[in-house]
């Protein structure tokens, strides 16, 4: 999944969800994508990381 192809599929009104994403640079960067859903065997990792991204915005 690219930022190009998140924008693209966003441009028509279209959702993306990733699946098994476990490692949290791999999650950082498709937060930053702006991606819909993230599925992961970790959710603590992800919850973290969207924690820290709030507060830091």
């Amino acid at each position: 999944v690219s930022k190009d192809f998140v924008e693209a599929a966003h441009r028509r009104n279209l959702k993306v969800h990733v699946w098994t994403i476990n490692e949290t640079a791999d999650m950082q960067r498709l937060v930053e994508m702006n991606v819909d859903g993230i599925m992961t065997d970790y959710p603590d990792r992800l919850l973290n990381l969207l924690n820290k991204t709030i507060i830091i915005k």
